[in-house]
């Protein structure tokens, strides 16, 4: 053996020693993965600093994802809170810790119980696998079909209504927030249509009753993620700088009392008539902690947060930025409209028009590409060592990774700061690296509602887009995370104007 294999040998059992350590040097050096890059912090205060900053959890990701990108490994690290965790942006090695070592991955996600309580994201392996059956079921793509109708007689309604506003300016996040809501509640939870008939005002909310209300503030509040991060600190420290921000179980019960009294207690009948996801779910948690409450227990409230939450806030979000983007690109904008003319006549939208739509499904997947509705996906720690790139991980880390990060990354898209939806056309597609691409997470845990939600995407702008020209008054870009995922820190203001005269009703 040369000596310089010895000294490397050495080099290689001393960083073993001390990551492997049952003393966790790393809590006060700020030293965790010897070799790879990391953001400056320390084990009292982690990047605290940048949690003062409206956006500063985006902030470290876009950070780490420069100083990933210049390492071999493609690896960065920093703070959260007091927790260091790893970001990991190459494509193969996110698909290994999301498949091949999907199951030495914890079940449980802490900061989501922290911020809903009980949930699908914290169930143990079992009782996970049942819920994400049910979801399967009622969310794959044979079933999403089946559902298209009832959602189209729902956006139809909610577009028609803007007949009222024509040539007016509309703030769209309000009125996507209560379309979706209702698509999704009437959907896949039972629910009777609201609609037009109890709100003759869609595009505004009755603060003290209204539900989509409740949550746009509820996400804002309580999933916004530097709140999150925040909980991850010392509780001296919370105190001290954070004292609205501390108290993260009243928050949460107070938002699962609400929850229970806008939505679940009215329409318990409904729900529990017919059949439908959350109704599935419930009876799953019903079977597990053989309950036989009035659906109040806490972990029921947890699943319809997180249902309502993942299938409202993100779908508004790639709403609005859809309509931004076609703004500041009037030439896609045409593009669009010559397709939707070319395949709707009149005011029918089926389902077989909805499928030939190519140019309508890459303008979406070029929207979720520039801006994923979940930047960062929530860290699960490791179970069992495990090994990635040649960088060894152990029992306790929490890896993660942004599809922010990845989707502007040089190395894998062309011109990736530019808005170019033929990037995804059939052509062009096997220029594409599927494993960098992940506006839905990848692997077993990847999003159940991603079928219904394209679908539900595609008939809104179908029909938006079929009926009226959109004039957007303040098309910023600046970029926010208030609304639990990726958002526009402005809410778009449209002033529509009709193409269609005909009644959509």
């Amino acid at each position: 053996m040369t000596f310089q294999q010895l000294k490397q040998k050495i080099i290689t059992l001393l960083k073993h020693a001390y990551v492997k350590s049952p003393i966790n040097f790393s809590t006060i050096t700020g030293l965790r993965y010897p070799g790879i890059p990391r953001l400056k912090g320390n084990f009292l205060l982690g990047r605290l600093t940048t949690l003062f900053k409206e956006n500063g959890t985006l902030e470290n990701v876009i950070q780490a994802g420069h100083l990933a990108e210049q390492h071999p490994n493609g690896m960065c690290y920093f703070w959260l809170g007091t927790k260091l965790s790893l970001l990991i942006t190459r494509p193969e090695d996110i698909q290994a810790l999301k498949v091949k070592y999907e199951k030495k991955l914890s079940r449980d996600v802490p900061l989501m119980r922290k911020a809903v309580g009980a949930s699908i994201f914290t169930d143990d392996r079992e009782t996970w696998q049942k819920k994400r059956e049910a979801c399967n079921k009622v969310l794959g793509h044979t079933a999403v079909d089946k559902l298209t109708p009832r959602m189209e007689q729902v956006i139809y309604s909610y577009i028609d209504s803007l007949k009222n506003y024509d040539h007016q300016p509309v703030e769209l996040r309000t009125f996507f927030f209560n379309m979706v809501v209702d698509t999704v509640t009437i959907n896949l939870m039972g629910c009777p249509a609201k609609l037009l008939h109890a709100n003759p005002q869609p595009i505004q909310v009755d603060k003290l009753t209204d539900l989509s209300h409740f949550l746009s503030e509820s996400l804002h509040e309580v999933f916004q993620f530097h709140n999150i991060f925040k909980c991850m600190l010392p509780g001296f420290i919370r105190k001290l700088f954070f004292r609205n921000a501390d108290d993260f179980e009243t928050v949460k019960n107070k938002m699962q009392d609400r929850y229970y009294q806008l939505f679940l207690s009215p329409n318990r009948t409904n729900i529990l008539d017919t059949q439908n996801l959350i109704k599935e779910i419930w009876d799953i948690n019903h079977a597990k902690n053989h309950s036989n409450d009035d659906y109040h227990d806490p972990e029921i409230l947890g699943d319809g947060l997180i249902l309502l939450g993942a299938g409202v806030a993100t779908t508004v979000a790639t709403l609005e930025f859809v309509i931004k983007l076609l703004a500041a690109h009037p030439e896609k904008a045409e593009n669009l409209r010559a397709e939707i003319n070319e395949h709707i006549k009149g005011n029918e939208v089926t389902l077989e028009a909805i499928k030939q739509m190519s140019y309508l499904e890459m303008v979406i997947k070029e929207t979720m590409r520039l801006y994923p509705p979940a930047p960062l996906f929530m860290p699960r720690e490791i179970d069992a060592d495990i090994e990635i790139n040649g960088v060894p991980l152990f029992k306790g880390d929490a890896p993660i990774f942004s599809p922010y990060v990845v989707h502007r990354s040089k190395e894998h898209w062309e011109h990736p700061e530019e808005f170019i939806p033929e990037r995804f056309s059939k052509d062009n597609q096997h220029n594409i690296n599927v494993h960098a691409y992940l506006p839905f997470s990848i692997g077993p845990r990847f999003c159940a509602g991603q079928q219904f939600a394209m679908q539900e995407m595609k008939i809104i702008l179908i029909v938006l887009y079929n009926k009226y020209h959109l004039d957007i008054e303040n098309n910023s870009f600046e970029l926010t995370l208030k609304q639990g995922g990726l958002a526009a820190a402005i809410p778009p203001v449209a002033r529509l104007h009709r193409l269609v005269k005909t009644n959509l009703s």
